[in-house]
């Protein structure tokens, strides 16, 4: 893995920007969800939100994998994502 992602995944916890960044993503999934199931979207606005709904859980996702796998790394065992 790349060193400089390394480094800024190696971080000791808790980390404010890492919890930022997840709180906002999850605010950003939930505003997704909400739109894709709402009466008001039709067809390709549906399958619109809903895809950006998955795009942002699958960033989550990257992110909470690289993190995993930099501490694995470096011989760390694993915290909380929320971190």
């Amino acid at each position: 893995m790349d060193n400089e992602i390394v480094s800024a995944f190696s971080f000791h916890a808790p980390n404010e920007l890492y919890k930022a960044v997840h709180t906002l993503l999850d605010a950003s999934i939930e505003i997704e969800v909400s739109y894709a199931l709402s009466k008001e979207s039709r067809g390709e606005d549906r399958a619109y939100h809903a895809g950006r709904a998955e795009a942002l859980r699958s960033f989550k996702m990257v992110l909470q994998q690289t993190r995993t796998q930099v501490l694995a790394e470096i011989g760390r065992p694993p915290s909380g994502h929320d971190s």
